[in-house]
């Protein structure tokens, strides 16, 4: 008899994942809940790290498995929003086999999402080209990247405690009294992976009460650090507090803020522009390079919650009496942008971006397109301010009204610039090199 040819070898990834398949249907039939979990997630993480490997993206975190998905997704033209989709059911399995709380029916269902996304991720390996080889430490361009640079997240109490809190704070009593939205990372986490969003910035709103401030900028600094390089956060202080504004801004910037806000001038009842409180404040920021973000109005228009005073007359003259300071003014700045057309404001608004956040409640699409022409490309950020809004409502506006170059600045670019996320020119990789 003929000898025959050895069989062509297999990578170990792959060989593990056929056999943890096997494995998790064999203890499915058995009733063993656990293993069937383990096996289920386990067959998906030899996929993800020979794809992994294959590029020379090296991670040590839980998280970054998820991050390989997302970016394998975007290299292939893939379909992004079912492999997080598939990714999320299955990482579900992975927490079942400490939790025992899936049924055997759920076991069935997940053990098809693992091979549909093992599927899935197969085609996108084959379509995508590696890209870099093993060891190849280039970050990827900023461009590559989309930036929230305007989202919101509560401490999980919050809702249960709104009636206390409302008593206490009129900034939530404002925003929050009659119910509003709230979301944890976990939430905004996986709507960034739905929407196509690579980082969010998570903003505190503009407190009174300092115990509530604390507690909410804790949730914040937690958020960031669970969920590093996604979520970046920024601490919310009262001007008003004096010496404790500054004690608390300290303790989040030393602890990883990278910003100061979102104030609500209004609600906080302080005039940024001429309030002798906001000077120390003002030049902490300054000193320390931590942008401020503001709360902007229009003057004319519908009424909602939260529409305030800060109108873009109040706004301009906070940019004249600070100009050290960096200033994001939120919501298009109340529509301080268009007046930039005027040489004197155009030249107050030196150390101004403005943010998109919720821009389909005030604005249509046009907005992008009028504000970069007036303001410049450079001083847009985009902003989506989720929960209230989801990033892809308004990532569609931007892209429909503005060139590409254009685009890219304000989605991400422009973000990266301003917060300091750049590495020698590049921004630094979701995934680490």
């Amino acid at each position: 008899m003929a000898a025959t040819a050895p069989p062509a070898p297999i990578e170990p990834h792959a060989v593990h994942c056929e056999r943890l398949l096997v494995h998790a249907r064999e203890m499915i039939e058995k009733g063993d809940r656990l293993q069937a979990s383990e096996k289920i997630w386990g067959a998906v993480v030899h996929t993800v790290k020979n794809v992994a490997r294959k590029r020379g993206w090296s991670f040590t975190k839980h998280r970054g498995f998820n991050e390989v998905v997302r970016h394998l997704a975007e290299a292939s033209g893939e379909d992004k929003r079912a492999m997080n989709r598939l990714y999320r059911s299955v990482d579900s399995f992975h927490a079942n086999f400490y939790d025992d709380a899936k049924g055997l029916a759920e076991l069935e269902e997940g053990l098809e999402d693992a091979e549909e996304l093992i599927a899935l991720l197969r085609q996108a390996d084959e379509k995508a080209p590696p890209g870099r080889a093993a060891g190849d430490k280039t970050p990827r361009r900023a461009q590559s990247v989309i930036i929230d640079s305007h989202v919101h997240l509560m401490p999980a109490s919050f809702r249960e405690r709104s009636a206390d809190l409302a008593r206490r704070d009129p900034t939530f009593a404002t925003l929050f009294g009659g119910g509003g939205r709230m979301a944890s990372a976990d939430d905004l986490v996986a709507a960034m992976d739905e929407d196509g969003v690579d980082v969010s910035v998570a903003m505190g709103y503009g407190w009174s009460d300092p115990g509530l401030a604390r507690e909410a900028n804790d949730c914040l600094l937690d958020a960031a650090a669970r969920y590093p390089k996604r979520i970046i956060p920024f601490c919310a202080v009262h001007p008003g507090w004096g010496e404790g504004a500054l004690r608390e801004a300290e303790r989040c910037a030393d602890a990883g803020a990278v910003g100061v806000g979102e104030l609500h001038p209004t609600s906080q009842g302080v005039d940024l522009a001429s309030d002798a409180g906001m000077a120390a404040l003002a030049e902490f920021a300054a000193e320390r390079g931590l942008p401020v973000a503001v709360h902007g109005s229009e003057p004319v228009g519908h009424a909602y919650p939260g529409k305030g005073t800060t109108t873009p007359e109040r706004l301009l003259a906070t940019a004249r009496r600070f100009p050290s300071v960096k200033w994001i003014f939120a919501h298009w700045g109340g529509g301080l942008p268009f007046y930039a057309l005027m040489p004197e404001v155009g030249a107050a608004l030196a150390n101004v971006w403005f943010d998109s956040a919720a821009s389909p409640f005030l604005y249509d699409a046009r907005v992008f397109d009028v504000a970069v022409r007036a303001a410049g490309a450079e001083r847009v950020l985009f902003g989506s301010d989720y929960p209230l809004l989801r990033a892809s409502r308004v990532i569609a506006q931007a892209r429909e009204t503005l060139a590409p170059p254009a685009a890219e600045a304000v989605l991400g670019r422009n973000a990266a610039r301003l917060l300091g996320l750049y590495d020698e020119g590049a921004y630094n990789p979701v995934i680490p090199a």
